[in-house]
């Protein structure tokens, strides 16, 4: 989206048609008796909060956007719909109120000043908080925001319910936009300047979806060209993918900063005189750049005018970071380009529809040995050769002079976990023994994601043994938990109790124990939205259980080897015993990452299979 200065003046003072004349729907501090009154929505009596009306104008005459939003909350769980968090792309005035019904009458507060907590992420994007006050079940909210400028989205359609949702963008001689529109839900009211949806309902994410701006009802706008014949001006914003990638290319936040990296010649002196090949070169690189840390803002911008500012202070935002990476590969002679992205929960980019306002992130795509990477250095745990989740996202631009291209948002790692269980049973029914972990690639990034956010080992121990009931650890060792370039081992001595069940003399042990699936989490009987596992995985499941001399085994479970119609995902199952000692190998190997619609009554055919097969139990009794 355009800022104010990169906007001449004097395009606000041009008289053009005016789409205003509709009645506006709301207006902002004018809260009906009734609103207050009411206790639940009518097309969702289960709705924590309900937008009564989300109202948006574009006025061309001053080139300003207004919006006004009015929320009701319902319940408790309500109460997070009454702290906002929006970004904007331009200086944004904003007002609220919050209104409640003591007595018979409308009580009034406003939204102070202290309560709006702003920050500026670049020169012209900011991040604002707004903590309403006083909010209470029942009340109904009301805000204001207005900016210069378009609006960069328009969502018809929420997290909760919508009951009226309206946008007018006055249209416009000398503006070329560019409206993408999104979603499953009707527009109820269309014109050419005008759209309406009414009742609109709350979004219901399903297990493992890419992201909801992927679905959710809603317009994204990008300004593609400025012309004013009499001023003999043209601009191109985003007329093209090839106009973008040049904008960007000139960008003081983006480009430009890139051909200053003198300040970079220390680390690369140091990194030639002690790395000898281009692999530990490649690595050397990529975490010294992670020494910048990251100050969880995706950007594709730059935080300062230059990238020394970031690297000297040792924090940053995205841009900043993967584009020292990038700057120290290249003064290391390496081929390597900028990859303009949209993380995973922005939504995915559109090779037809080019978006500038869309790009919110930039990774590094580095040539070595005619093999291609992709690099993001913002997560000290992710090692190189791997992207985080946030990344994996459909497809990227490369911004470079040399080279303009899509890119496929993938690594060839998988997400890979193998548990060994070696127990024993004794005549108490109690099993004891060793259970083994190995995490490899996503699955030793995973576990050490989760496991930093634990005080210690016992902390860890703690949370890991309790949904694991009758599971007592003797000893544990880790080994690689800090060399994020090897697997994550775990050794636990355990002695497991209450987990073998005796009915009429017969006795059921479940081999999977603690790693049986119960669920599917595929429930629906249709699948609206693609199913997106992030990457491949393979989880195996390797289980030595021997018995007592004097029990024999009554019954096994079959064997199974079973797959998907295109052999994309395989589940084995394999029992076999000598003597009184079962063997049993289990494993779930998937091999993309997303299943289309079509495909999802396999793949939930596949889960119940799975489920099935594991709640199986093996049967055995004394002799």
């Amino acid at each position: 989206m355009i800022g104010s200065r990169s906007f001449p003046l004097f395009i606000l003072v041009l008289t053009v048609f005016d789409a205003s004349a509709q009645k506006a729907p709301i207006k902002f501090g004018k809260v009906d008796i009734s609103e207050l009154e009411m206790k639940y929505y009518d097309h969702d009596s289960t709705a924590p909060a309900v937008v009564l009306c989300d109202y948006g104008l574009f006025s061309i005459q001053n080139f300003r956007f207004k919006r006004i939003v009015r929320l009701k909350i319902l319940n408790k769980e309500g109460y997070s719909y009454a702290d906002k968090f929006f970004y904007f792309y331009n200086k944004t005035d904003i007002r609220g109120k919050t209104y409640n019904l003591v007595d018979g009458e409308i009580v009034t507060e406003k939204l102070r000043g202290e309560s709006i907590f702003e920050e500026r992420i670049t020169e012209d994007y900011y991040a604002i908080r707004i903590a309403m006050p006083d909010v209470k079940v029942g009340s109904v909210i009301d805000l204001e925001f207005s900016h210069f400028g378009m609006p960069r989205t328009w969502r018809f359609q929420q997290r909760i319910p919508v009951k009226w949702s309206e946008l007018i963008v006055e249209r416009s001689p000398y503006i070329t936009y560019q409206k993408n529109y999104f979603g499953y839900e009707p527009i109820d009211i269309i014109t050419t300047t005008r759209w309406v949806a009414i009742d609109v309902p709350a979004f219901k994410p399903e297990p493992y979806i890419r992201s909801v701006e992927n679905y959710l009802t809603k317009f994204e706008f990008d300004i593609q060209e400025i012309r004013i014949p009499e001023r003999l001006y043209f601009k191109s914003i985003a007329s093209s993918w090839k106009v973008i990638c040049e904008n960007l290319r000139e960008s003081k936040y983006f480009g430009v900063p890139l051909r200053a990296d003198h300040y970079l010649k220390k680390v690369t002196d140091e990194i030639e005189r002690n790395y000898s090949t281009e692999e530990e070169r490649l690595i050397a690189a990529f975490e010294h750049a992670k020494k910048v840390k990251w100050n969880e803002r995706n950007s594709k911008y730059i935080s300062s005018i230059n990238l020394q500012v970031p690297y000297k202070e040792e924090t940053g935002n995205s841009a900043d970071i993967n584009l020292i990476l990038i700057q120290l590969l290249k003064r290391l002679d390496f081929e390597v380009y900028p990859v303009a992205i949209s993380t995973r929960n922005n939504g995915r980019l559109s090779r037809a529809n080019p978006s500038i306002n869309k790009l919110n992130y930039v990774i590094a795509n580095v040539i070595s040995d005619s093999i291609s990477y992709l690099l993001d250095a913002t997560d000290e745990l992710i090692p190189f050769g791997m992207l985080p989740k946030r990344c994996m996202n459909d497809e990227g631009r490369i911004i470079d002079e040399r080279k303009s291209d899509w890119i496929k948002l993938k690594t060839d790692k998988i997400d890979e976990r193998i548990t060994y269980y070696d127990l024993q049973m004794d005549s108490e029914f109690s099993l004891a023994g060793k259970i083994s972990h190995k995490y490899i690639d996503y699955g030793a990034y995973r576990f050490r994601k989760d496991y930093e956010e634990f005080a210690d080992l016992d902390d860890y121990l703690d949370d890991y043994k309790s949904d694991k009931p009758g599971l007592k650890i003797i000893d544990t060792k880790m080994e690689s938990v800090d060399d994020i370039y090897e697997p994550v081992k775990i050794e636990q001595e355990v002695k497991i109790d209450n987990q073998v069940m005796v009915l009429n003399e017969k006795i059921y042990i479940n081999p999977m124990l603690y790693d049986q699936m119960k669920e599917n989490l595929f429930k629906i009987e249709e699948r609206v939205y693609p199913v997106d596992f992030v990457y491949p995985f393979c989880k195996s499941f390797i289980i030595k259980l021997t018995i007592p001399e004097n029990f024999s085994i009554i019954e096994l479970p079959e064997s199974v080897n079973m797959s998907l119609p295109d052999k994309s995902a395989k589940f084995i199952y394999s029992i076999s015993n000598f003597a009184n000692t079962i063997n049993i190998m289990c494993k779930i190997d998937v091999d993309k990452a997303v299943y289309l619609q079509n495909e999802y009554p396999a793949l939930k055919e596949f889960y119940n299979q799975i489920i099935k097969k594991q709640s199986e139990p093996i049967i055995i009794q004394a002799n």
